[in-house]
């Protein structure tokens, strides 16, 4: 509501400095393109408030024109068709600005809203994983040398942290794989050394792993 109001008061007040500009120019301009002014007035309103504060700096901006700078609306005297041609397009191209100002506002606001979705989404999703960061702090001394404080700095290594239990996990696969195979598998050492054994194996050859492990061939 305050927004709003914000919004209706730049119309009323952007209108009025038009007027003050252009009423300096009267020895000069006299009452050629009064309405040519107020253009600024009208753009500012609908810039911060949209179509409705829009239309007012437009309605507001002509009463002003013809008022002020023609005297027309004093005396509703509209014989001249080009005045009245004038005014008329005014308010049109006024209103025009308002409506393509008021979506743009509509706009802005979609893709805001959107972001702001997207970004709860997002944090949201991050409230379910673990966090690892890895800090260093160092002591802040004065002058004199004596310890006042600490400084650090930390950074996120959840995607390292995330890597590492990744292969824990392959590696604990593929040693469930390995010890629990139904045939005898044994990884040696170019020297001939056995590197790694399983249990099948043990049984064919008919020695324990560590009588193998010790052995070279």
């Amino acid at each position: 509501m305050r927004s709003r109001l914000f919004a209706y008061a730049v119309a009323v007040l952007a209108t009025f400095l038009c007027l003050l500009i252009r009423w300096p120019l009267w020895p000069v301009l006299g009452t050629a393109v009064p309405h040519v002014t107020f253009f600024p007035a009208v753009m500012i309103a609908a810039y911060v408030g949209g179509f409705w504060p829009g239309i007012s700096a437009t309605l507001l901006s002509a009463v002003a024109a013809n008022y002020f700078l023609t005297g027309q609306f004093r005396s509703f005297d509209f014989t001249n068709v080009n005045d009245v041609t004038a005014l008329v397009l005014f308010v049109l191209i006024g209103a025009i600005i308002s409506g393509l100002c008021e979506w743009l506002h509509r706009a802005r606001h979609r893709i805001v809203a959107e972001e702001r979705k997207r970004a709860e989404e997002a944090v949201s999703q991050d409230d379910c994983h673990t966090r690892w960061v890895s800090t260093t702090k160092m002591p802040l001394r004065d002058k004199e040398g004596a310890t006042i404080g600490t400084f650090g700095l930390a950074r996120d290594i959840t995607k390292l942290k995330t890597a590492e239990q990744a292969l824990r996990e392959s590696e604990q696969r593929f040693r469930g794989t390995f010890e629990n195979a139904a045939v005898g598998i044994a990884h040696t050492h170019p020297t001939g050394r056995f590197l790694r054994l399983n249990q099948k194996f043990c049984a064919i050859v008919g020695y324990t792993r560590e009588e193998l492990l010790q052995k070279t061939f």
